[in-house]
């Protein structure tokens, strides 16, 4: 799903409308459209993974 961004602008390139971005927001608000939001992929090293499991590698130095 589209934010109220998005929707603005493609009313704008594709039907030449121009739309203030505070009276699309308060039509998907009335409507119950809401945009998905992706949350960013943490990336783990393994020094993490190790700690977060209980593990901790044996010092071999």
């Amino acid at each position: 799903m589209l934010g109220y961004r998005r929707i603005r602008d493609k009313l704008y390139h594709q039907h030449k409308l121009i739309v203030n971005h505070k009276k699309v927001l308060r039509l998907m608000q009335e409507l119950g459209i809401k945009s998905i939001i992706l949350r960013k992929y943490i990336h783990r090293t393994s020094y993490e993974a190790a700690v977060s499991d209980g593990r901790i590698a044996e010092s071999l130095l």
